[in-house]
């Protein structure tokens, strides 16, 4: 933010799937109207009111690692992270999970087949 350069269009556009939306304008001014609508619930405040919500998905996610680690089980630790933004994601904007931390190995289908249309699908 604030800056005054602009976004290198072969890395933002490189993708076929995003080359129309707005995560690939070039100009950070051309794609200011459409942040400035998602400011609000990214707020320090709005962040706070879910604090409690962030901190019991992660209680979760570090439980389904230290499970793995006593059972001597691979994670992949990808679609972890994957799994733990969805299911705060979807809670902070519906107040319910995605249900992806229950998956086992956190291989959830959802976000296996979302890998696979943007071309980063990760082996399990």
């Amino acid at each position: 933010m604030g800056t005054k350069f602009h976004k290198p269009p072969p890395f933002y556009q490189a993708n076929p799937h995003l080359k129309d939306s707005f995560f690939a304008y070039e100009s950070t001014k051309a794609v200011k109207p459409y942040r400035d609508l998602y400011a609000p619930y990214f707020s320090r405040a709005s962040v706070c009111r879910i604090e409690r919500l962030i901190q019991e998905q992660l209680i979760k996610f570090l439980n389904v690692i230290k499970n793995a680690a006593q059972e001597n089980r691979v994670l992949n630790m990808t679609l972890g992270f994957k799994a733990l933004t969805s299911d705060i994601a979807m809670y902070y904007c519906y107040q319910k999970t995605f249900g992806a931390l229950d998956a086992p190995g956190f291989q959830f289908e959802p976000l296996l087949a979302l890998d696979e249309f943007f071309g980063s699908r990760i082996s399990p």
